[in-house]
């Protein structure tokens, strides 16, 4: 005799097509998801912007911090005193030899000028007349050559007050880059080619 044993769902094996083929047609008959009334998925337009190729420079740029040190210094001490009432370069500016940089409140060494100038031609004229008497012999020699000298030191005052004044003007003594702020012109000798 044999002993004849069966596995536990062996009897529900012939039902299982059936019951895929209920399945399947159950989803299917609803009508939810139909093809013919779908829209077609409309991608949107990503914007686009045409350009002609051409040769051109790259530019790009860097930025650092780094201490610079010039070649050389030369100050540019004002020759007289006053206060700073234009300055023609700013911080980092190049400057050539000769080269105004800043003017100084001259008007009080321009009218001491004048004044000396008025006063060297008021002699002058007395010297020149005084000159037709001492010819004549009318004055003394001592007297002539006294006013001679006055004339001469008259002569000297306006030419130092002229210097004085022009000396307001101060100007870079040599080719260079003005690297310091106006309290302290100074100007920096550096390669001018670069």
């Amino acid at each position: 005799m044999t002993a004849r044993f069966e596995t536990p769902g062996a009897a529900l094996r012939p039902l299982l097509p059936v019951g895929l083929l209920a399945a399947l047609l159950a989803g299917c008959g609803v009508g939810e998801a139909r093809l013919e009334h779908a829209e077609p998925a409309t991608a949107s337009p990503l914007p686009v912007v045409a350009v002609s190729s051409q040769v051109s420079d790259l530019f790009a740029t860097y930025h650092a911090t780094s201490t610079i040190t010039a070649d050389g210094e030369a100050q540019v001490p004002a020759r007289v005193g006053g206060e700073v009432v234009e300055l023609h370069v700013e911080e980092g500016d190049r400057v050539v030899q000769g080269q105004i940089l800043a003017r100084l409140d001259g008007a009080r060494l321009k009218l001491k000028m004048l004044a000396t100038k008025a006063e060297f031609a008021r002699q002058q004229n007395e010297f020149d007349r005084m000159q037709k008497l001492h010819e004549r012999g009318l004055i003394s020699s001592a007297a002539f050559e006294s006013l001679q000298f006055e004339v001469e030191a008259l002569r000297a005052a306006h030419e130092l007050d002229r210097l004085n004044h022009d000396y307001t003007t101060i100007r870079a003594p040599s080719n260079g880059c003005r690297c310091r702020p106006a309290r302290s012109i100074l100007v920096s000798m550096c390669n001018p080619a670069s």
